[in-house]
């Protein structure tokens, strides 16, 4: 159980319960059974036995006097701990006020005490101050207080008397901040007193309470030197707390009219606080003292002009600040020391000073203004001092830290350096961030105490002047600077002065703005008078400023001596120097990374033949420690670098800006003549300057040599001699394929002959050695393109040296990445490699070069350049410059090249439309247009375009595009296309010749793989300057020999439109995928019944490889299947269409009109054209996985002479009346199942089932021809009853065929006797027209024209009759004209007027009944024509019926006669042969399980 906490009045107020409850407590305890445990609201143990404290227990910090009581008594108050309080340890004359009051846990014033009960030793109970009672110290107003109980009638406040504080909740847990600390405690309080001089207390003390009795408190630290009207912070901070004191005794109190105290020696950064003091004049200190500045009744705040309020130390420190003006204004008020009035103050007795509070800052100068003693200056007692005492709070003393001498009175007195007793170095130049000094001296002497040179140091006189070092930078706290001197950077002036360049003061600002860091000396012996400085700053561009200002302070400001600008960091530089005692490289152009010089070398000797020129080294900076000494350390091999920290040409950029970077040399006293240097850039073109210039000091500022001129298109990775003699130097140039990463050269020769006979220059270290912009690593190349054949003959650490492409070895090579291309700092971004002939200058006429073997390093451009002695000379500045220039517009190709290459000295076939790969078996290029063998021209060169190579390949691949001209099938050359596929003109394989050839003819051999084929190629010639495009030539295949160009019918194929969907009864099942296409055999006729066969080549659009293969596939396999199988008299062998299938996934994709076979009969009979009108073929029917479903639709096309086409077939009518038909090749219906008769016959081959088809032209899908009705009267209108058409499937797919149904065609395939139905079977005449316009007399013409006139004879004789019929008889009956019409229309009129039913009829149609209408007329005379038109048709195949029908009955009646010849014997009339036949047995003849009977 608990108890609740309570209230009780008492002495002090507001109060946690005390003794009382304390007792009820403890008879609780007594009265609780053995066993139990009381618990106090904040968890107090008060049982008397174990740790009373709960947060003790659990690790709570605990307090030091509780752990103590409970040490040696073994018990522990639960009142200890609880309350904390503050006592006034000096005299307080009248009574104490504080306005406010904070406790906090630690001792940097941050963890404050939690809420609690405000305690206090009494409360004044004074009528106007019954409200300031002891919780106003806690309620955060400052206008608010509290009063002790105290008065000036009884002494005041005597020290010790009375306190204020708090109670804090039993709950609540100390805290322990600093873990070096064992205990909990009261470490810093804030208080804020009284600003009367009479009513706060100088000096305070701490303390906690064991118990709660009065004096159960215990001391826990005494606090002096405070202030009122001031918040004073205590323990006060190191460097919180300064102030200074009287050096000199003065006649009378010392006076003080205003004092400032400022951070830097020279009074210009000034520091505020809350004053503080000895005491001040008038307020007694002492028991027995006099006090006389003090109202009885209201106190010093109602009297004015009270003595103890107007001498206290706010009065220095509260003058009148006046816009415009520098300083207060010091009077009236001012402070006065407590001294005896006429005595004075002894010397050292009496201190005025400053508290910083929370914010200390170290003080280094004070101005100070002593008002004038009355009669001065004839007579008086003087009451100021002319030296002072300056001292800090160091945390746990007071510590002297500089004395002044030479203060004056009556005006404002400073403690500032004299003229000439301070110099500084100022930056003039803006620095990004801190400036950073490592080294810096003062001399007096102009050659900063030069006394002989010698290498190092540059012969000087270590120390310089000697001074106490002083800078810009905010004074620090005595450990802060402690600390800071410590460091090897930091903000210690000293560090710059200690001979150490490991060691660098560090300026506070961050940018550092002009003049706003400085650094230098002070004397404080005499003036001095600097000529020369030596400097020593940081290499980092961030932290170093490349121009500066020596200054002197003049006694109130500072003045610039010397200004000196192009110094450097992380070298030693002086100033002033000498003419031509420096000379530097300074880069002119950009740079996207930090500039990087693996070696410099300096020579006064024209060809850098001698040694090379001792100096100091100089740099504008670095990255690293000591790398400037790395870049003329003079290694051969240039290994160790010096990087330069440079400005960027941009924000965000890492580079070096033009003119940001330079490294050079200087001397001491001697003068230096530079005529040729030496120098080895990084090998990246990030790290390179492209453009430098050679400048000198000229004793006031850098300037360009005369002597050397600019040095442009620098390069790196190598050593390059400057400037050079002219012809000294030759290189190639390029630019990088689009989309590329660099360019590379695994080989180069350079020749002194135009056709690049003899000997090339070879490399010759070091008078002959490679040159080139840059190069890359092993591994750079790897990383960058992917490409790694190179490792197994490089290493992934060698570089890819210059050197390389000049030692004979085709699996090395040179290259330089382009890591510029996203940057916009080298838009036009070019490679180049050469060499360097230093003194053996030469002319290069001609050039050999094979580019690397990776294809995205393949150059784009070209040029092969000299050196004119000041630039590289281009093909623009031939006519004024004796280097010979050769052009390269398109360098790009795997294999090597030479140029000046003559026109038509080179030919090349490449692709003319995008596709995804090239893979080229075998070309042969002739001079003749059939390609005859003896016109074959062999090269000697092959080239190709840009293949990566693959690892383990010879030659770094140089050599593969040989593989396409070795004339064997087992090799092949591939194109090495990127993944979106080569674009027009990207893969291209060709050969070279010694002098101009014409390329008439060639033949191409390619692989069978649709995605590796050319099927459009262009051919394309050297012209000198560049490639231009001979012919275009298409419709090749693969995986056979194409000859191009082919004259026109000298090509014939067929082609693959549709597979086959039935599965045959009587073969195998085949898989439900589709797979690719196959022929066993094929054969192609010149006539229409397949008997001149053609002899030929075969040709296919292909062959069946592995499509999902990369790497090269079998050859046995690929010859398996070559076309070749299909035209060699065996039909257990067989060619396969591509059709994209794999061994993996054997579906194949046998796309319309993609796949085909065919003959080249052009090859064998010299070129003659030809003409196929029939084929035969049987298609494989392999149980393969991947092969063969025969196909159900073909085609056949022709060679056309430049495409393939179709092929057609002209139709004439016979009569010439109607235009030509054209007439397709396409057949279908291919493909049947084989019958069970051919099964059974044994003629199906059981690995390769199939049967042999045949189609003519006349069973073309597309060969109807319109027929007339005589042919549809005399041929069978059956499919099936025409073999032709039967053997072309159409019984399959149509009922009739002749004619078709439902149409006027009739198929070709009809069996019509002596039908000529194409151009071709006619003898045409000049005009295309036939020599025979009929055709020979016969019965089928003579029915055909009977069958087409008779109606028309019929209509004719209709209308005749009919009009015969209507004439009318003439009335004359003895005139000619009754004569005439009697005999021509009286029989028609008398056979009309009989009786007969046709006569009846006729009457009926040809005569007008009377009452008869116009529309019926009209219909019955129409009725008459039709009629007439039948019969006219039919009336010869009736007469012609009915003579047969006489005939056949003819034949009857005479057969008939035999009748009499059979006739039976039995006469029933004669009664014996009755009597006989009655005789006969009359039962029937029955078989019942028949049911016969």
């Amino acid at each position: 159980p608990s108890l609740p906490r309570g209230r009780m009045a008492g002495v002090g107020g507001q109060m946690w319960p005390g003794s009382r409850t304390t007792l009820l407590w403890f008879l609780l305890v007594l009265a609780a059974p053995s066993g139990f445990r009381w618990r106090h609201p904040g968890d107090v143990d008060i049982s008397g036995s174990g740790p009373l404290l709960a947060h003790a227990q659990d690790g709570v910090p605990d307090i030091e006097v509780c752990k103590k009581q409970e040490e040696e008594n073994g018990y522990r108050d639960p009142y200890c701990g609880l309350k904390w309080a503050v006592w006034n340890t000096a005299r307080v004359p009248e009574f104490w006020v504080v306005h406010e009051l904070e406790f906090f846990w630690d001792d940097k014033c941050r963890v404050k005490f939690p809420p609690g009960l405000a305690k206090s030793s009494t409360t004044n109970k004074a009528r106007t101050m019954m409200d300031m009672v002891n919780t106003r110290v806690w309620d955060k107003n400052e206008d608010t207080f509290w009063v002790s109980e105290c008065n000036v009638l009884l002494g005041g406040c005597k020290p010790w008397t009375h306190y204020i504080g708090i109670q804090i909740g039993q709950s609540a847990a100390p805290v322990i901040v600093d873990p070096l600390q064992k205990y909990a405690s009261l470490r810093c309080i804030r208080v804020l007193q009284s600003p009367n001089a009479t009513r706060f207390s100088r000096s305070i003390a701490t303390s906690v309470w064991a118990n709660d009795t009065e004096g159960g408190y215990q001391v826990i630290a005494e606090y002096s030197d405070l202030s009122g009207g001031y918040w004073n912070m205590r323990p006060a901070l190191e460097a919180g707390l300064w102030r200074v004191w009287n050096g000199d005794a003065t006649e009378r109190p010392w006076e003080v009219g205003e004092i400032l105290f400022y951070s830097d020696i020279f009074c210009e950064n000034e520091v505020f606080g809350s004053p503080i003091s000895s005491d001040s004049f008038g307020v007694p200190q002492k028991a027995t003292e006099e006090t006389y500045c003090y109202d009885l009744f209201a106190g010093c705040p109602s009297v004015p002009g009270c003595l103890c309020d107007d001498f206290a130390p706010t009065n220095a420190f509260n003058g009148i600040r006046i816009p415009g003006y520098p300083y207060p204004e010091p009077l009236p008020g001012f402070w006065k020391a407590p001294c005896a009035e006429f005595t004075g103050c002894p010397a050292e007795s009496m201190w005025l000073g400053i508290d910083l509070g929370d914010k200390p800052r170290a003080v280094n100068c004070i101005r100070i203004q002593q008002p004038t003693y009355e009669g001065w200056p004839l007579f008086g007692y003087p009451h100021h001092t002319t030296r002072l005492t300056l001292q800090g709070w160091t945390g746990f003393q007071w510590l002297a830290v500089n004395s002044f001498t030479d203060i004056g009175h009556g005006n404002w007195s400073d403690t500032r350096p004299k003229n000439g007793y301070a110099w500084r170095l100022a930056n003039f130049d803006r620095i990004p961030e801190s400036w950073e000094v490592y080294e810096m001296a003062l001399y007096e002497e102009e050659n900063c105490g030069i006394v002989a040179e010698y290498p190092g140091d540059g012969g000087v006189r270590p120390g310089g002047v000697a001074g106490i070092p002083i800078d810009v930078n905010p004074a620090l706290t005595f450990s802060e600077q402690e600390h800071a001197c410590r460091l090897n950077a930091g903000s210690c002036a000293p560090l710059a002065f200690d001979q150490k360049l490991y060691s660098a003061w560090v300026s506070e600002c961050s940018p550092c703005l002009q003049r706003e860091a400085w650094i230098g000396l002070l004397s404080r012996q005499r003036a001095w008078d600097i000529k020369c400085f030596r400097f020593y700053q940081s290499p980092d561009r961030m932290h170093r400023t490349e121009a500066l200002e020596l200054g002197r302070w003049d006694g109130d400001k500072w003045v610039v001596e010397r200004f000196e600008g192009g110094l450097g960091g992380g070298t030693w530089n002086y100033r002033p120097s000498g003419t031509l005692t420096g000379w530097r490289v300074i880069g002119t152009s950009e740079s996207v990374e930090p500039w990087t010089v693996a070696g410099l070398h300096m020579y006064s000797d024209a060809e850098c033949s001698g040694n090379p020129i001792e100096a100091n080294i100089i740099a504008v900076g670095h990255q690293g420690r000591f790398p400037s000494l790395q870049a003329m350390d003079f290694d051969p091999e240039g290994i160790t670098e010096w990087v330069v920290s440079c400005s960027p040409p941009r924000p965000g950029a890492e580079g070096c800006a033009r003119g940001s970077a330079w490294i050079g040399i200087q001397s001491g006293l001697a003068r230096i003549h530079v005529k040729c240097l030496r120098m080895k850039q990084h090998r990246l073109r990030a790290k390179q300057m492209s453009n430098a210039v050679v400048e000198y000091f000229n004793g006031i500022t850098w300037q360009q040599a005369d002597e050397i001129p600019p040095l442009l298109e620098l390069g790196g990775g190598s050593w390059f001699t400057l400037p050079g003699a002219q012809a000294s130097m030759w290189r190639i140039a390029a630019r990088p394929l689009a989309g590329g990463f660099g360019v590379g050269f695994s080989e180069i020769g350079f020749y002194r002959t135009a056709d690049c006979s003899g000997e090339p220059i070879r490399a010759n270290f070091p008078n002959i050695a490679g040159v080139s912009s840059g190069h890359s690593t092993g591994r750079g190349v790897v990383s960058k393109t992917g490409y790694s054949a190179h490792l197994e003959f490089m290493g992934e650490m060698a570089e890819t040296l210059p050197g390389n492409a000049f030692d004979g070895d085709y699996s090395t090579f040179w290259c330089d990445l382009d890591l510029l291309s996203e940057n916009s700092a080298a838009p036009d971004w070019q490679g180049w490699v050469g060499m360097d002939m230093t003194s053996q200058v030469s002319d290069v006429m001609c050039v050999k070069f094979a580019p690397a073997p990776i294809i995205s390093l393949q150059p784009a451009w070209a040029e092969l350049q000299g050196w004119d002695g000041r630039i590289w000379t281009t093909q623009a500045s031939v006519a004024t410059k004796p280097t010979l220039v050769i052009p390269l517009p398109f360098a790009s190709t795997g294999g090597w090249q030479r140029r000046p290459e003559p026109r038509k000295s080179m030919w090349r076939i490449e692709n003319a439309f995008l596709q995804e790969g090239w893979e080229v078996v075998d070309i042969k290029f002739y001079d003749r247009i059939d390609c005859n063998v003896n016109a074959h021209l062999v090269p000697y060169n092959t080239f190709a375009s840009a293949r990566s190579a693959e690892p383990g390949v010879k030659y770094g691949g140089h050599r593969l595009s040989f593989n396409a001209f070795d004339g064997d099938l087992d090799t092949r050359w591939k194109a090495d296309c990127p993944v979106g596929g080569c674009n027009i003109g990207e893969a291209w394989i060709g050969a070279g010749y010694l002098e101009s050839v014409n390329v008439r003819c060639f033949k191409l051999y390619q692989s069978g793989r649709h995605e590796k084929q050319a099927r459009t190629l262009i051919l394309s010639a050297w012209i000198g300057d560049r490639w231009e495009v001979h012919a275009q030539y298409d419709g090749l295949g693969g995986n056979s020999w194409n000859m191009r160009p082919a004259a026109p019918d000298t090509l014939w194929r067929l082609v693959h439109m549709g597979r086959a969907e039935e599965n045959c009864a009587t073969l195998p099942t085949r898989p439900v995928y589709p797979r690719s296409w196959g022929i066993s055999e094929f054969k192609l006729f010149s006539d229409d019944d397949c008997r001149n066969e053609l002899e030929g080549q075969a040709i296919a659009s292909g062959s069946w490889e592995d499509t999902a293969s990369e790497d090269r596939v079998d050859d046995k396999l690929v010859k398996y299947y070559s076309p070749d199988m299909a035209n060699d008299g065996d039909e257990d062998t067989f060619w396969s269409a591509n059709c994209k299938s794999t061994n993996k996934s054997p579906r194949g994709t046998c796309d319309p009109g993609q796949e085909w076979i065919g003959l080249d009969v052009g090859q064998e009979n010299g070129g003659l054209p030809v003409e196929v009108r029939c084929i035969k073929v049987k298609q494989a029917r392999a149980l393969q996985r991947q092969c063969c479903d025969p196909g159900a639709l073909m085609r056949l096309d022709r060679w056309n002479g430049s495409a393939w086409a179709e092929v057609t077939w002209r139709h004439l009518d016979e009569m010439m009346e109607d235009p030509p038909k054209i007439i397709q090749g396409g057949f279908s219906s291919l493909g049947q199942c084989p019958s069970l008769a051919d099964k059974l016959a044994g003629k199906l081959n059981g690995a390769n089932p199939g049967i042999w088809e045949t189609r003519a032209r006349r069973q073309s899908d597309t060969c109807e021809i319109p027929v007339s009705g005589a042919i549809k009267l005399l041929t069978d209108r059956l499919c099936a009853k025409h073999p032709l058409c039967v053997e072309a499937g159409f019984s399959m797919t149509m009922f009739s065929c002749c004619p078709i149904d439902g149409s006027e065609v009739s198929k070709c395939c009809c069996g019509i006797p002596k039908w000529k139905m194409f151009e071709d079977q006619w003898d045409l005449g000049i005009d295309r027209k036939p020599i025979e316009p009929y055709p020979v007399i016969g019965i089928e013409y003579v029915i055909i024209k009977l069958i087409n006139v008779m109606p028309w004879v019929g209509i004719i004789f209709t209308i005749t009759f009919y009009f015969v019929s209507t004439v009318a008889r003439p009335r004359r009956l003895k005139s000619w004209s009754y004569r005439l019409w009697n005999a021509a229309c009286g029989p028609s009129h008398r056979w009309l007027e009989g009786v007969g039913l046709w006569a009846s009829i006729a009457r009926f149609f040809l005569r007008k009944q009377p009452g008869e209408t116009f529309v019926v007329s009209v219909g019955k005379r129409l009725c008459v024509i039709l009629f007439g038109f039948f019969i006219g048709g039919s009336s010869l195949w009736i007469c012609c019926a009915c003579v047969l029908a006489q005939v056949i009955v003819r034949i009857m009646m005479l057969i008939s006669i035999v009748i009499k010849l059979c006739k039976s014997p039995y006469n029933p009339k004669e009664p014996t042969q009755k009597k006989t036949h009655d005789d006969l047995p009359r039962d029937p003849v029955q078989h019942r399980p028949c049911g016969f009977q």
